[in-house]
């Protein structure tokens, strides 16, 4: 009699169906890490791309007020105390007083929404008070490259030695870009920095130290 052959059923074992969603997980998770990395990669350029923009617009400022920053001293705009540095920069694009601020106000890692005009701020940025307040003039700050005017920040204020606050302080320097913020420089460029760099450079002897530094190396 002729043996019978037993022919294996078409399908798939256990072992194959678990390595397959194996797989599938660890793809998946690649993909996700991608995504995101991705995402805070955009969110730093548009970041970087609005800093550039609230830059040109505190120069327009600055060149229409015989070299003068707006006043750093105040948090808001007033009849005798002058204009805050965010007020300044946004009419010259375009934006009238008392009307909400550009997008470019927020920061998409942040918040990501622009200035209301009244308190509470919702706003990603804070600026130099001492430019305003003290330097009072582009003319006299010495090293403008290296003299910071606006950052990444954890919540809207002017900003002076609370960059270097204990714990990150609620005006301090935001590493809110995996591990990284946003300086706008006197001079206009932007570059980035993890927040124990920053703190290192701020308090270089060359910068004059932490005095110094946000008083454009004096």
């Amino acid at each position: 009699m002729k043996p019978s052959t037993r022919t294996r059923s078409p399908g798939f074992s256990l072992t194959e169906i678990l390595v397959v969603f194996v797989i599938i997980i660890v793809l998946a998770a690649i993909a996700m890490i991608s995504t995101k990395a991705l995402r805070e990669k955009a969110g730093a350029a548009v970041c970087t791309q609005n800093l550039r923009q609230i830059g040109v617009g505190l120069h327009s400022y600055i060149a229409d007020n015989n070299g003068r920053f707006p006043d750093g001293s105040v948090d808001v705009s007033s009849p005798g105390k002058g204009m805050c540095w965010y007020d300044a920069a946004a009419q010259n694009m375009g934006r009238q007083y008392n009307q909400p601020l550009p997008s470019c106000f927020g920061c998409p890692s942040g918040h990501g929404k622009a200035y209301q005009p009244s308190w509470p701020y919702t706003g990603d940025y804070a600026a130099n008070a001492h430019l305003g307040s003290e330097i009072r003039t582009l003319a006299a700050v010495n090293n403008p490259a290296t003299t910071p005017y606006v950052q990444d920040t954890v919540k809207q204020n002017q900003f002076a030695y609370w960059i270097f606050g204990e714990g990150r302080s609620w005006s301090s320097f935001a590493d809110r870009h995996a591990g990284r913020g946003n300086i706008l420089w006197v001079d206009g460029h932007v570059s980035s920095f993890t927040y124990a760099e920053y703190m290192e450079y701020a308090n270089k002897p060359s910068h004059g130290g932490a005095y110094g530094f946000v008083r454009g190396g004096r």
